[in-house]
């Protein structure tokens, strides 16, 4: 007989629960799954955000920071990311800076919502 650990790769090609639907607002939380960990909010049409729960900068936790309308700022330098995990401002770069293409969030691969649970 064969089992499949917590963390079995195979696991993660298919729909987990991350987190039932009440738990996501206008303000960020963490939950971990499969080892990792995820900060999920809700957007000001209510649709449901979820990213690593890291900012690329320093690899702080995004929930540590707060939502801004429809915009993420991370609690550590600031860095505002929005909906689609694009980072919009680094506040120590100054007004018309550019930003780097690989300060962005990352997202799972899709997320669900249905039956009162977010996938």
């Amino acid at each position: 007989m064969s089992y499949l650990r917590n963390c079995e790769p195979s696991l993660r090609r298919t729909w987990l629960p991350l987190c039932r639907s009440d738990e996501a607002g206008d303000s960020p939380v963490s939950r971990r799954l499969m080892g990792d960990d995820w900060a999920i909010w809700r957007d000001s049409s209510g649709r449901v955000r979820v990213f690593l729960d890291q900012c690329p900068h320093r690899r702080a936790p995004l929930t540590t920071g707060w939502c801004e309308g429809d915009r993420i700022r991370c609690g550590y330098h600031g860095w505002m990311f929005d909906g689609e995990g694009t980072c919009v401002e680094i506040p120590a770069l100054g007004e018309g800076a550019a930003i780097p293409p690989r300060a962005r969030l990352t997202a799972p691969a899709e997320v669900v919502e249905s039956h009162h649970m977010i996938y």
